[in-house]
């Protein structure tokens, strides 16, 4: 009986150290896979799968959708790494094509591998396109990609695919088998479960305590794949087929389904999939059971498309064989009445019949009567096409008051979402309700387009205003560019209740089949209302005589005012301050008052008077002048002092590494394609201060001739020695300069080269890459300094941007007093995921360089007509919102924006005012509120997050800011319920005093208190402290 009982002791200790610790048989690879994103070499049917990934949740549920299934194997050299990502919808996948801005959120899978216990980690990541991204735990900067590092992207039918080669000496490995790791899955357009790895954490993909370990096997495979992939992976398994085996023997999972969805179109297929389960579940490969379940929650998803039902009546006299179709399918009547299903998009309704004299012929449709007259008339046809969406009927006429004798025809077409967000949506950026503050004006996309995909010949769209909304003035039939059409014409009627239909009528050539173009409205609503109330507001498309939008309605609800603070040292700014969509006097006016109200003041615009700078002096707000990066991507002036300087020196002109010189000084080339670019040893060197009196002549005669209160030049350094980007070798440096002699001997000089070093640009490009790199960094930083030197001459300051991870280039710049102005966090949101990437990027900027005050940058959406691109297809789809599920959550930017400031403490820029849309500029007016208040230690604090400990928060969601007497402890809370926690503060005396800014309240006591943070919010707590002497 003691055997016994110490063999089950033993058994269960085992057990549950395999439950503790995860493992994965490694095997050797004989021949290595090309790795090209297609997972068909042979040597990956030798391997066995690792499956089953969960969630980031507090129960880390394994993933049901979207699944994740991955192979490793080794050689002497390499870790290799297949993964085949399930993805439902192709169109979902957000990848970049490289992540010259450092990481961003996008379909990618993400590595930890740690040599050994308590060895820091290096993290990989692999996107959807095959960018590649790398940092090793505790270090200042990221790891330039090594050439040897291989990886590629793929699609498949059913999502997309990754294949890598690791190099084993990027992961400081010397015996894989001590190898601890963890695979992980972002996936953006998840709502709730975008974040999913193999192992099971407790804290982040980074959860080294929890992560599984590489188990190194001499062989090339195992016995039997199968009894393998199902050991490794058996809880999983194991909880996958109690599901399925519920549903084959028509259990709770069965019962719900059948009850919720039996009576709907379809259902048959679910039925037929449940007899299958019931026959062969038994029979089922464990590799099998997720793609089964897989296949069981699609086909239940088909029952919930979206759709609706819709019915006309016809009254109709004199008519024989009469036939009502759909999408070319006959209907029948039931009860004098046509009832059908639509679904979601543009759906054709066709009518024939042949009329006897003196018929007639009444359409009634009860829920939307607006339909009764929207149909397009014909007396001739043939074939069946004309019953179908795609056919054109431009020719045909309008619905006669009177219908003719003879064969009839009638066709309209239906346009539904079921949402304002729908697949053929017009109104963006995607929200899932529109927020408008008091006393504010709100911009709202219109995209214009062809449902269809046919051209038109008339285009209306029409909404309907509640009292104390209105539209401000579109400047009705101004000419503008297809990032903000004007329409031709817009009709405004006044109802009983006060509400206000407004028709807006386009032109038809600016409706192009394919194109998608913008239209800005500007929504204003009055002062009078109550926080928190909602409504609707209804709006349909009228294209031609006979395509209606049907139910479309754009819900809302009101916000308090907007009551932001301006910074005093902060600078918090709009790169694309000059706004490129072209509006009326009224809308820019309205639109850069509240950006300045929401505490967002500084606009970077040309130098060129005009209406926007000139609103912006009007409501007191700060201009930054940019001018196309002039004089640092070349003269951009062709008038300018700098470009009068190549006139008279044309030695000046750089040498390209193709060994072309461009001296072309053509005036009519457009400014922003010119290329006048300089030789840096010659600007650098003989002709120094001959450049310097002529940035300074452009800078004080062009840039600040018209607003000369601007303190700032705004300069863009988004440039490489070898063209390209910081992320990948380049393959052209066709646009790489100067080649000349004398920046090759400077060069020379540099490198402590001999003097018969082969400095052909040929060898410079495969020999001396990154030593050329180097040299070209300092060449431009000294470059800079000159530029700085002449702004600094007219008392003014230069707001310097490049990528966060330019390190080479930073590190030569490093004396030069720029305001420093990073793309960090950039596209990712400003999240506790992204806090430790931010202070890694501090680390090295703050800390290695000393530059204490930065500003950060934060987009919110790019329009789909961004960087002038107003040819895309399917545009309306391709508003490009900065958030991981693809919608603004405008309450998430009063904490996001006070992440970057606690983090950055220089400023931040939000690129253009029109995307503060949807009450973003009264949450950010709530983040400046505070932060004006306790500015002085955002500004000048310092970083001391172990100054606070708690149970129940922890870093990256408790930050803690101390300057002098001072201490604000930050709490935040991105869950979507309030958060209670409770709070120590170290380092105090008892005497202190606390209070929460955001809940107004005085805290019994500093050292300890509890203080619940709302959902999706943040609260900050203020300590006077009384130092220990």
């Amino acid at each position: 009986m003691r055997i016994h009982l110490f063999s089950v002791m033993f058994l269960s200790s085992l057990m549950l150290l395999a439950a503790n610790e995860k493992e994965y048989p490694v095997y050797r690879v004989l021949r290595a896979p090309q790795i090209d994103g297609q997972l068909t070499d042979h040597a990956w049917r030798r391997l066995p799968e690792g499956r089953g990934f969960r969630l980031l949740d507090k129960n880390n549920s394994f993933v049901l959708d979207r699944t994740t299934r991955f192979k490793i194997g080794y050689d002497d050299a390499f870790l290799y790494l297949a993964v085949d990502c399930t993805e439902p919808d192709l169109k979902n996948i957000r990848a970049v094509e490289t992540y010259r801005d450092g990481w961003v959120f996008d379909d990618a899978i993400e590595l930890f591998f740690q040599p050994g216990e308590g060895a820091p980690y290096v993290q990989l990541l692999c996107n959807a396109n095959g960018a590649r991204w790398a940092k090793r735990q505790g270090a200042e900067r990221e790891i330039e990609p090594p050439a040897a590092w291989l990886a590629a992207a793929g699609r498949s039918d059913t999502g997309w695919t990754l294949e890598t080669a690791i190099p084993l000496d990027l992961l400081n490995c010397r015996d894989i088998g001590q190898l601890r790791f963890n695979i992980a899955r972002n996936v953006p357009a998840e709502k709730k479960d975008k974040h999913q790895c193999w192992v099971k954490v407790r804290h982040g993909f980074n959860d080294t305590g929890s992560f599984a370990v590489l188990r190194k096997q001499a062989s090339n495979g195992p016995a039997d794949i199968e009894l393998e992939g199902s050991e490794i992976n058996h809880e999983y398994d194991r909880f996958l087929f109690s599901r399925l085996n519920d549903i084959a023997r028509g259990g709770k999972g069965w019962k719900e389904v059948e009850a919720r969805y039996s009576a709907a179109p379809g259902f048959e297929k679910v039925r037929a999939m449940q007899e299958q389960l019931a026959k062969n579940c038994a029979q089922l490969a464990a590799s099998a059971y997720d793609r089964t379940y897989a296949e069981w929650l699609k086909i239940v998803a088909t029952v919930n498309t979206r759709s609706r039902t819709l019915s006309f009546k016809i009254d109709a006299q004199g008519l024989s064989d009469a036939e009502f179709l759909v999408n070319g399918v006959p209907v029948a009547a039931e009860n004098g009445s046509f009832s059908f299903i639509i679904q979601e998009g543009v759906t054709a309704i066709a009518f024939s019949a042949k009329a006897a004299d003196n018929a007639s012929l009444k359409f009634i449709c009860p829920e939307f009567p607006e339909l009764e007259r929207r149909w397009a008339f014909a007396e001739n046809i043939s074939g069946k096409d004309w019953t179908l969406p795609t056919f054109n009927d431009l020719a045909w006429k309008p619905l006669p008051e009177k219908i003719p004798a003879g064969n009839l025809y009638f066709r309209q077409l239906v346009l539904w979402n079921q949402k304002h967000d729908g697949q053929f949506r017009c109104l963006n950026p995607s929200v899932f309700c529109w927020n408008f503050s008091l006393d504010s004006v709100e911009t709202v996309y219109l995209s214009l387009y062809s449902p269809t995909g046919l051209p038109v010949n008339s285009y209306e769209f029409t909404f309907t205003l509640p009292p104390g909304f209105r539209l401000l003035d579109m400047e009705e039939g101004a000419r503008r560019n297809r990032l903000s059409l004007a329409p031709e014409k817009v009709v405004a009627e006044e109802n009983a209740a006060g509400a206000t239909q407004y028709r807006l009528i386009y032109k038809a050539r600016d409706i192009h089949e394919w194109k998608t173009a913008d239209s800005i409205l500007g929504i204003f609503k009055d002062a009078d209302g109550t926080p928190g109330d909602q409504g609707q507001i209804p709006y349909a498309r009228l294209i031609n005589h006979n395509l209606t939008e049907i139910g479309g309605s754009l819900p809302y609800a009101l916000l308090p005012p907007i009551r932001g603070r301006r910074l005093k040292k902060m600078l918090m700014s709009f790169y694309k301050g000059d706004m490129p969509q072209a509006l009326s006097r009224e809308l820019t006016d309205a639109v850069l008052k509240d950006s300045i109200r929401s505490g967002m003041d500084t606009f970077i615009t040309y130098p060129i008077a005009g209406m926007v700078p000139d609103s912006v002096r009007k409501h007191d707000g700060k201009l930054i002048m940019g001018y196309l990066n002039h004089p640092i991507w070349g003269s951009k002036r062709i008038n300018g002092k700098v470009t009068d300087l190549f006139r008279e020196h044309p030695e000046l002109f750089c040498l390209y590494y193709t060994g072309e010189r461009k001296t072309d000084l053509d005036p009519s080339i457009a400014p922003h394609k010119q290329q006048i670019q300089f030789c840096p040893s010659l600007v650098n060197g003989k002709y120094q201060q001959e450049f310097y009196q002529a940035v300074l002549g452009d800078y004080r005669e062009f840039f600040f001739k018209n607003y000369p209160q601007a303190e700032y030049v705004f300069l863009n350094w988004e440039q490489e020695p070898w063209t390209g980007n910081i992320y990948t070798r380049s393959t052209n440096p066709s646009g790489a300069f100067c080649f000349c002699p004398l920046c090759k001997e400077k060069f020379r000089e540099y490198a402590k080269l001999p003097p018969d070093a082969d400095l052909s640009n040929e060898n410079l490009f495969k020999n001396y890459y990154e030593q050329w790199r180097s040299f070209r960094y300092s060449q431009d930083a000294a470059t800079h300094a000159i530029v700085m030197k002449a702004l600094q001459d007219l008392g003014k300051k230069a707001y310097f941007y490049s990528w966060s991870n330019h390190f080479g280039y930073w590190e030569a710049a490093k004396n030069i007093p720029f305001d420093v102005f990073l793309g960090c966090p950039g596209n990712g949101t400003a999240d506790g995921r992204q806090q430790w990437k931010m202070d890694e990027y501090m680390k090295f900027h703050q800390g290695k360089l000393g530059r204490k005050n930065i500003a950060g940058q934060r987009f919110i959406f790019f329009p789909q007509t961004n960087r002038w691109d107003t040819e895309k297809v399917e545009g309306w789809l391709k508003f490009s919102v900065m958030s991981e599920d693809g919608y603004i959550h405008p309450e998430t930017w009063k904490w996001q924006l006070i992440r970057i400031l606690a983090t950055m403490q220089g400023g931040c820029d939000l690129q253009n005012p029109l995307e503060m849309v949807s009450g973003c500029k009264y949450y950010i007016g709530e983040a400046t509120r505070m932060v004006a208040r306790y500015e002085n230690i955002f500004y000048d604090g310092q970083r001391h997050d172990a100054l606070a400990v708690s149970e129940q928060i922890a870093y990256p969601d408790l930050l803690v800011l101390t300057r002098k007497n001072e201490r604000l402890v930050l709490l935040f809370n991105e869950s979507d319920e309030p958060k209670t926690v409770t709070v120590r503060n170290l380092s105090l005396t008892g005497e202190e005093v606390a209070r929460a800014f955001y809940a107004g309240t005085r805290l019994p006591q500093a050292g300890e208190f509890s203080i619940t943070i709302p959902a999706n919010d943040v609260e900050v707590v203020h300590i006077e402290l009384v130092f220990i002497e």
